[in-house]
């Protein structure tokens, strides 16, 4: 989550709406954060030391549902959670639905889904692929990357998400963020 805002600035691709300039460096940033800001993004509250997959759980369990799949068909939920369904017989199935309802930076499914990016030409796509492969996959620069992320005070994360979402890398410290990351995905 925390490398989600600085990897959304480097890959943005979306700064123009309806044949306009839209002001962002990721305009597709700003929808999200408009759409429903207690099940996307940036997610403060994941950033607390501590915090574990039980603590996600809870929260996909808690987040109102945007549908019911009863025997394959998409129905509302009514505002209904996973957690207010328990006590009627959700299953497995239901809690892998509610998985696909929350949409913060990293979605946990059956795998890591990281979702901040844009869609890139063809010959752009490997860039991203490689920059998270190399951060998520070397213990050593993962751990570099959230040391050096972690270290801004939780208070202006949210901020910083925001501006790299606006600016992209013409925003300074977006940028140096940026170059370090890039340095260590490819080590």
């Amino acid at each position: 989550l925390l490398i989600g805002p600085v990897s959304r600035a480097i890959f943005a691709n979306a700064s123009i709406y309806g044949g306009e300039p839209t002001g962002w460096a990721t305009f597709r940033a700003e929808i999200w954060n408009r759409t429903d800001p207690a099940r996307t993004g940036f997610l403060p509250y994941f950033q607390e030391e501590g915090r574990s997959l039980l603590d996600y759980a809870r929260w996909v369990a808690q987040c109102p549902l945007l549908f019911l799949e009863p025997a394959g068909k998409f129905i509302s939920s009514g505002g209904a959670s996973l957690a207010d369904r328990l006590s009627s017989g959700a299953t497995l199935y239901d809690f892998e639905s509610a998985l696909t309802q929350v949409f913060p930076f990293a979605r946990i499914k059956h795998f890591v889904e990281v979702r901040p990016d844009d869609s890139l030409p063809p010959e752009r796509v490997g860039e991203v692929i490689s920059f998270w492969t190399g951060l998520l996959y070397g213990d050593r620069a993962r751990a570099q990357a959230i040391r050096l992320l972690a270290a801004r005070p939780p208070a202006d994360r949210e901020d910083f998400a925001l501006r790299g979402a606006r600016r992209g890398l013409a925003d300074s410290e977006v940028a140096e963020a940026a170059a370090e990351l890039r340095a260590l995905s490819i080590e």
